[in-house]
């Protein structure tokens, strides 16, 4: 048996497994879109949110690929890659990386798509950082696969802020935060939010001076979960509204492979699984890591807790939505028939096909790895 007849094979078996709702399970639709082309699954992009898990994942990935020999790629800064007012959250501060054109979406996309060929002992490769989803399409090319993480919007925001004053990072950046926003406990921030009469993100000439900067931080931090789900350079994503709320829920569903939650890793690393078997198969056997925490600091009082969550509402309905999906999609992916069905009984004897590979497809089909 070669590869194009064991190709041959498992396409037909794919084929015959997916029913009417196929969209509604992950494997079978990952499978689907890479065998079609819409999809490249030599390129899996995660661009984590910010104290959502990312650090205990790529622990995760750095012992992975090795195991599964693929590329990591790590805070990659892409040439394009900058942070005008409507591409929020996103970074620009390597001094390192020349900047062809700043501005240029496609040269963007032309990196990202270019690392898969750049690895010299592996034909996959996994990219993490902190941007917005970015449409490939857009430009012509296939989507790579997606992933992410999300966690409960308050407790997001609340590491990060003791993270960015008092976390496990470079000294001089804590003295920086602590210089232009103050220290103030979350519960003083808050009531400096009422008495200033602030909105959204306080950034209001006239409520700015009243703040004088004070917490701008973690203003500004309000309802950013959901943008990095949102696309890169949309109109609909300029403001924190329900347009932006909207546009990412849409790429949520429709072009997010698999999203984890942190308060249900265990779920989450058995989504990654079955999805992304390519880059994740063994993680729920690895236990957990050591991820980096914050000292402990007296978190606020409950009712500024609820408080928080008003203010981070369209963060909540984001959250509470990717909860929902994860565990309908988890129990979709494990009982999966293309999941399943490869393993065995559709080559001939003496040979197996395996879709340990799944993921490492390239354009024209399913890559697949024969194994004796």
């Amino acid at each position: 048996v070669d590869i194009l007849n064991c190709r041959v094979v498992v396409n037909a078996a794919v084929k015959d497994s997916l029913s009417e709702d196929a969209e509604l399970d992950p494997v079978q639709r990952l499978l689907q879109q890479i065998s079609s082309g819409k999809k490249r699954g030599d390129l899996l992009i995660y661009n984590r949110v910010p104290k959502s898990g990312s650090s205990s994942m790529q622990e995760y990935v750095d012992v992975l690929s090795k195991q599964l020999n693929y590329g990591a790629v790590h805070f990659v800064l892409p040439p394009g890659l900058i942070c005008p007012e409507s591409a929020l959250p996103c970074l620009h501060n390597n001094s390192h990386v020349t900047h062809p054109d700043p501005r240029d979406l496609k040269a963007l996309i032309s990196h990202l798509a270019s690392l898969p060929v750049k690895q010299k002992n592996s034909k996959r490769t996994l990219v993490d950082y902190h941007f917005r989803f970015v449409n490939f399409s857009a430009a012509g090319e296939a989507q790579p696969v997606y992933m992410n993480t999300v966690r409960d919007p308050v407790d997001r925001i609340i590491s990060q802020y003791f993270y960015a004053r008092y976390g496990p990072r470079p000294m001089q950046k804590k003295r920086h935060v602590i210089q232009s926003f103050g220290e103030l406990p979350i519960e003083a921030c808050l009531q400096l939010y009422r008495n200033c009469s602030c909105t959204g993100d306080c950034t209001a000439p006239e409520a700015l001076r009243c703040t004088r900067g004070l917490c701008q931080d973690l203003y500004h931090n309000f309802n950013t979960q959901l943008l990095h789900f949102c696309t890169w350079g949309s109109p609909s994503c300029s403001t924190k509204d329900r347009t932006a709320l909207q546009e990412a829920l849409r790429n949520l569903h429709e072009q997010y492979d698999a999203v984890g939650v942190l308060e249900d890793m265990a779920t989450s690393m058995q989504l990654f699984e079955a999805v992304l078997p390519a880059y994740f198969e063994g993680i729920t056997a690895l236990g957990k890591v050591s991820a980096r925490k914050n000292p402990q600091k007296e978190g606020p009082s409950p009712e500024a807790v609820q408080e928080l969550y008003r203010l981070n509402a369209l963060d909540l309905e984001f959250y509470q939505q990717a909860v929902a999906l994860l565990k309908k999609r988890h129990a979709l992916a494990v009982a999966s028939p293309a999941r399943q069905a490869p393993q065995g009984g559709y080559a001939q004897p003496g040979m197996r096909c395996s879709l340990v590979a799944a993921v490492g497809f390239d354009a024209g089909g399913i890559m697949l790895t024969l194994l004796s």
